[in-house]
């Protein structure tokens, strides 16, 4: 039996002091992006997690907002958008599954590490928080868990001695590593981080456990060029923004 897995290019931090700057940056209010994304920073973003066919390709908000005819702004909602307005929705809805809540499509949060490494002087060493309620962290849920090759996994025997970073309502195991994110998509039970830094604290970026979109904070020229990535949606936003659904005004 695999007592002690981990992911296998990373490793768990018992003290998690280099994360303890995002315990001191992150603001008090729930709910807002100074709760995900530390203080700070020039600039912040928000990236769009797309809807999918049942193809399983992406579909962008903005098309799923013209087919509406919703408005397409930087705190509209999901279910804000996707509810025709009279005399808009003929014909298919374009999407058949909702944006997916808690982590950002694997191509995704490739493509945008890559695209972060160009503002990072330590583009090879990164942290990774990882909110400690996933079911591989808990003994009683990871031990019916399996690898592929049907060996019963429990979760590494470091994780009860290691320290948490607090965040706004949730907790976090830190791990350091290459920006290897294959570690998190096949290892059993976790969606991928949470927050993730580059060593140089040059830019963070947050994707929460209940929210269908991600968060990044990082310079103005980062951030700008960003919003013109061809292959993910991004809009700006600001430190101070609500991200609950109801802050969707326009379209709720």
């Amino acid at each position: 039996m695999l007592s002690n897995p981990q992911p296998k290019e990373l490793t768990l931090l018992l003290d998690p002091a280099p994360g303890r700057w995002v315990e001191e940056a992150l603001g008090s209010r729930f709910a807002h992006v100074e709760a995900l994304v530390p203080s700070g920073y020039e600039a912040y973003a928000r990236l769009l997690h797309p809807a999918t066919t049942q193809e399983d390709r992406p579909v962008r908000w903005s098309t799923v907002a013209e087919w509406s005819g919703k408005a397409y702004h930087n705190l509209m909602s999901f279910e804000g958008i996707s509810v025709p307005k009279p005399g808009y929705g003929s014909g298919d809805q374009p999407w058949a599954y909702e944006p997916v809540e808690d982590m950002i499509e694997p191509e995704d949060i490739v493509e945008l590490s890559r695209f972060l490494s160009d503002y990072t002087g330590t583009p090879d060493e990164y942290y990774f928080a990882v909110w400690d309620g996933y079911g591989s962290f808990s003994a009683g849920s990871s031990a019916i868990m399996t690898t592929s090759g049907g060996i019963p996994l429990l979760p590494p025997v470091d994780v009860d001695r290691a320290k948490r970073i607090k965040g706004v309502g949730r907790k976090y195991l830190l791990y350091s590593g290459p920006p290897s994110f294959d570690d998190f998509f096949d290892f059993p039970g976790l969606d991928g981080p949470n927050i993730w830094w580059p060593a140089d604290r040059s830019w963070c970026v947050s994707t929460d456990i209940d929210l269908d979109s991600t968060y990044i904070g990082a310079s103005e020229d980062c951030i700008e060029r960003l919003l013109r990535h061809p292959s993910l949606e991004v809009l700006r936003t600001t430190s101070d923004a609500p991200v609950y659904m109801a802050a969707d005004t326009i379209n709720l």
